[in-house]
């Protein structure tokens, strides 16, 4: 929908012919660095802000937000969190009632040694790593997340997202991904979870509370974690080429799960046969392979038809 601060043409348009042909719209994104508020003031100033309800956005921050209150349902509740991330994150985190732990980090612990680092004693009462995007990773806050996932018993390790990269002004910049591998390498274990995409952690939600039918539901994205997340629940898929990923790219994407069932040159492709790269009838023969790819808000269509 939009490259930085600039709207991808024709988005906001496409938006307002969807709902006027009664289509439902969800946004997802990996983006955990702003609240809902923040994304409304972004979706208006866009000029995309028509018929938008906060209650249609979802971040993985959200779904952090979800997971803590699935622990605390399930009788596991949180006390404490390390949080890596933005200042946005850790708001939502203190929303969803635990405690940041270390929400600020000075500039002497920014500059820190590792023989200094090895001297400080992490919070015993943390109870997760949650790792976001941040602008400010510094080794402080590498090093307090590795003493806590090691160290403390039962601590989990939980992602927003894996992004390996995010497309701003026409470039590809490093995603949470750079930051989860340092961490990953770090501890030496796989996270314990993933909430934002391509985990289903999310459309699992809609589909339970929202009445969504997957069978009805097109996720429209433009990398390869919005395909294999609209795929996770048997939801239809539109890869957009106006972000990340390209027709190239798609070419190495062998796992089934990988290949989106439209390729479309905008969002607009929804709408206009004439910007419709490739349809289902166009897929490639699957193939056992594996293929990776790489990542702003994503919209979530019912009734692909």
């Amino acid at each position: 929908l939009w490259s930085g601060h600039a709207p991808v043409p024709g988005a906001a348009t496409a938006l307002e012919r969807l709902r006027r042909l009664g289509k439902r719209l969800y946004f997802v994104t990996n983006n955990s660095s702003k609240s809902k508020d923040d994304f409304m003031r972004k979706f208006e100033g866009l000029g995309m802000g028509h018929g938008l309800a906060q209650e249609d956005l979802f971040s993985s921050a959200t779904a952090t937000q979800l997971w803590i209150q699935t622990q605390a349902a399930a009788g596991t509740p949180l006390k404490k969190v390390f949080a890596i991330g933005s200042d946005g994150l850790k708001a939502m985190l203190r929303d969803a009632g635990v405690e940041v732990v270390k929400g600020e980090v000075t500039p002497e612990e920014a500059t820190i040694s590792p023989e200094d680092m090895a001297k400080v004693q992490q919070d015993p009462q943390v109870g997760a790593v949650i790792v976001g995007f941040d602008r400010a990773l510094c080794y402080y806050k590498l090093g307090y997340a590795t003493l806590c996932i090691l160290e403390n018993p039962g601590c989990k390790f939980v992602v927003t997202n894996q992004d390996f990269n995010f497309p701003c002004n026409g470039r590809l910049l490093p995603g949470n991904g750079a930051t989860v591998s340092a961490l990953r390498t770090s501890v030496r274990r796989e996270p314990d979870l993933v909430v934002g995409k391509p985990s289903s952690f999310i459309l699992e939600h809609l589909i339970a509370t929202r009445g969504l039918d997957p069978a009805r539901t097109l996720m429209v994205g433009d990398m390869w974690s919005d395909i294999r997340f609209g795929h996770s629940v048997g939801a239809h898929s539109a890869l957009v080429l106006t972000g990340v990923a390209k027709t190239s790219d798609v070419e190495r994407w062998e796992e089934p799960d990988l290949q989106p069932d439209w390729i479309l040159d905008s969002v607009e492709g929804l709408l206009d046969p004439t910007k419709v790269v490739r349809t289902p009838g166009q897929r490639p023969a699957a193939s056992s392979s594996v293929a990776t790819g790489s990542g702003t808000a994503r919209p979530v269509t019912t009734a692909p038809e």
